[in-house]
């Protein structure tokens, strides 16, 4: 189980080519898709989380987010996954049928010293405020999901997270979810679309979102 870090931006994206995380170990959000959100990505409660493998002997990670040539942000964790949260530099969502395409890129640190740099991964970022699940190449839903969907968290979670995994499914090339607010700080029902994305992994990074009720949906996805 991994433990959310709390983040700080920093250091300016070394211009190294070493090369040793690939596209395929960079995991949420998926490369090539488009990550439906109902707001800019950046203010408390709609943060945008990122998630990696794990690399040897790494002792800092710096997560580069790009729109074309444009640098957005860096932001610099001691863990394998990173959390995009600014107000004053959000991350803007295209309209329906024409995202905005953003970029994002990981460098690892072994005590000061470049040791990896990824691959860079494309994703789109559409507004969206519609509940749905996909339409075509499903398979079965994933098993075991933990902590139970019913029941996913309640409170007190910014910018505190946490990790939902699933047993993996067989010709699954990748997982939709859909995480959905089920209810207010007061415990008034709502229905309302934080985000719905693809992930590489059968595991989700979920933080930075403010007191109340929460659903993950999880899909299985057959075909890319």
């Amino acid at each position: 189980m991994k433990f959310l870090f709390r983040l700080v931006v920093g250091l300016i994206l070394l211009p190294l080519c070493i090369s040793s995380i690939s596209a395929q170990d960079l995991f949420q959000p998926a490369a090539s898709n488009d990550v439906v959100v109902s707001s800019n990505v950046g203010p408390v409660g709609v943060g945008l989380n990122f998630d990696w493998a794990d690399f040897p002997n790494a002792t800092t990670y710096e997560l580069a987010i790009r729109r074309g040539a444009t640098m957005i942000d860096n932001v610099v964790t001691t863990d394998s996954h990173g959390l995009y949260t600014s107000i004053s530099n959000p991350l803007i969502p295209g309209d329906p049928g024409s995202p905005n395409i953003y970029s994002w890129q990981v460098v690892t640190y072994q005590n000061g010293a470049v040791t990896s740099l990824s691959a860079e991964n494309f994703f789109g970022l559409v507004r969206g405020s519609s509940v749905v699940y996909p339409a075509t190449g499903v398979l079965d839903a994933p098993m075991n999901l933990q902590p139970d969907q019913r029941d996913l968290f309640t409170a007190n979670l910014v910018p505190a997270g946490l990790f939902m995994t699933w047993n993996p499914v067989t010709d699954a090339v990748g997982y939709e979810i859909q995480l959905v607010q089920t209810a207010d700080a007061n415990g008034q029902p709502t229905n309302r679309l934080i985000y719905r994305q693809n992930v590489a992994q059968p595991m989700a990074l979920v933080s930075n979102i403010v007191t109340g009720g929460y659903r993950l949906d999880v899909r299985a996805i057959q075909f890319g």
